[in-house]
């Protein structure tokens, strides 16, 4: 068995009050709920990376076309395939512990919205959208409509946000 787990940021506290817990293993993660590995997700992958583009910044709060305060476009910046595509979109998401008025941001508070085509979804923590080379089965941020907006519906806390955007 390899280091105790001193991470504070990967345990899950479920609604029960048990506490869930990812663990680095070889080639992976495996999620342990006290002794049983309840499943392991392989992180053996490989993606090869031609052409990226990295952005860092801070998402406001009460972010949204609507609010009028400037939401985040993602769009592709010399990064595509042949097809005019992406092969794939990572964002990692940094929340506050506390908002504006020092009280503790819920665990159920910590998302952000984000817009592609027609279809409005969530992020928590992490997101990885992967696709392929072939035409029609990548990210289109150049012409599928106006590319990926981000949006941070909280009015009392902003977040870190980090974009690596794959060719």
């Amino acid at each position: 068995m390899g280091q105790p787990n001193n991470n504070p940021f990967n345990k899950i506290k479920c609604a029960t009050g048990s506490v869930i817990t990812a663990v680095p293993t070889n080639g992976g993660v495996s999620i342990v709920q006290g002794a049983n590995t309840l499943f392991t997700f392989p992180m053996n992958w490989f993606l090869p990376v031609n052409i990226y583009q990295y952005k860092e910044f801070v998402l406001a709060a009460n972010t949204s076309p609507a609010s009028g305060v400037s939401s985040m476009l993602l769009e592709a910046c010399n990064t595509t395939n042949d097809n005019g595509e992406d092969s794939a979109v990572l964002i990692s998401v940094e929340y506050p512990d506390y908002d504006v008025s020092n009280e503790l941001v819920p665990t159920d508070e910590k998302y952000i919205k984000y817009t592609y085509g027609s279809q409005t979804l969530n992020i928590g923590k992490v997101m990885i959208l992967s696709g392929t080379n072939k035409a029609g089965s990548g990210w289109d941020l150049v012409s599928s409509p106006g590319g990926m907006l981000l949006e941070n519906p909280h009015s009392n806390f902003s977040v870190r946000v980090r974009v690596m955007i794959i060719a």
